[in-house]
């Protein structure tokens, strides 16, 4: 017998919010599915697009090699580029886009004798400071591989660091500066990840790049219109497996931190911090079960959790409790955390079983 907790994926929404961001943007899109399609499963998230995405993009090689183990053809770009110089061999082979982002890459590619033509994306370092190029380097890199014969397209981006925060000046001053190199060498650009493609239409360029809206999540810090048409993608479901009746002036779980105050129901769900539920709550957080409310009561354990259902007629176990979805959204779970459905979503780990359905 299985352990009731998992996470379903709704492939029906994945394809919907992937169509909204090419109709938003009128351009090609790349589907981010690194960190495992933020814990959805980039093989299964790369199988379920591949009929109609322009291509994908991820964080590292490893990531890449997955999709192509699984049969994914389209074009895959690495964010990162290669880590070291043996990589541009699988890079060139599995015909991967190669980014180029620092100096040492530049010379890799430079001294490798590439034998056949594979897309080429600089990155310029526009304000993040993270990774990328600056100006003059970005200059050389594209007069260094503008005319050689391996070299099938050249593509210029960039990565903006504040624009899931409303009309954040620095925002402005990295378009400033990625909009005139662009116009000096009118090349292709990419820009917009999901924030970007969300709230500024003057960075859908010609390659948009969604990543957490494709999961039905904004990234923005604020309530716009468009994020409002995002479906949710993954519901993360456990069951009741007992239920307690608790006396006021009882305490529940760890630390005895929660602490009836009236008689009281308590049902304990098959999930935990060890399934991807953060062990940090507040007096904010709840699933839903039967359609209502349950608050989280106490701590959160390694496979437990306990909710208040003293106010929900007829719970029984075996009922399922909603953790986060389209009842719940992990937005919510994540912001009572302290932390972005980001990183909520990237770590649910394998020990939780994906169910995808249509």
């Amino acid at each position: 017998m299985t352990r009731p907790t998992q996470a379903k994926i709704n492939l029906a929404n994945l394809r919907h919010n992937y169509q909204f961001a090419k109709q938003t943007t009128g351009v090609a899109c790349l589907a981010v599915v690194k960190a495992d399609a933020y814990g959805h499963g980039a093989a299964a998230i790369g199988r379920a697009l591949e009929q109609e995405v322009d291509g994908f993009a991820v964080g590292m090689l490893s990531e890449a090699l997955e999709l192509r183990q699984n049969g994914i053809n389209k074009p895959v770009l690495l964010l990162q580029g290669a880590h070291e110089r043996g990589e541009i061999g699988d890079i060139v082979a599995n015909q991967l886009t190669m980014l180029i982002a620092s100096d040492y890459q530049l010379a890799w590619a430079l001294e490798a004798k590439i034998p056949e033509p594979i897309d080429v994306w600089i990155k310029y370092d526009t304000g993040m400071h993270r990774l990328g190029l600056s100006h003059s380097e970005v200059v050389r890199a594209i007069n260094s591989l503008n005319n050689l014969p391996w070299v099938r397209s050249l593509t210029l981006m960039t990565h903006m660091a504040c624009a899931d925060e409303f009309n954040h000046p620095h925002t402005q001053g990295q378009l400033v500066l990625f909009q005139q190199l662009a116009q000096q060498f009118r090349l292709p650009v990419s820009i917009a990840n999901s924030a970007s493609l969300l709230s500024l239409p003057q960075t859908h360029g010609h390659i948009a790049r969604p990543g957490l809206m494709l999961y039905g999540t904004s990234p923005l810090a604020y309530e716009h219109a468009l994020a409002s048409q995002l479906k949710a993608v993954m519901t993360l479901e456990a069951s009741v497996i007992a239920l307690h009746q608790v006396q006021s002036g009882e305490s529940v779980g760890y630390g005895a931190t929660w602490t009836a105050q009236r008689p009281s129901v308590i049902a304990t769900l098959s999930v935990g911090y060890g399934d991807g539920y953060p062990r940090v709550t507040t007096c904010d957080s709840f699933v839903v079960i039967r359609g209502q409310r349950a608050p989280v009561a106490g701590r959160v354990s390694m496979d437990m959790m306990c909710v208040d259902v003293t106010d929900i007629k007829g719970v029984i176990c075996g009922d399922v409790a909603e953790c986060w979805g389209s009842q719940v959204p992990v937005a919510h779970v994540a912001q009572q955390a302290g932390t972005l459905a980001y990183e909520t979503l990237a770590a649910m780990p394998a020990r939780v079983p994906r169910v995808y359905t249509e």
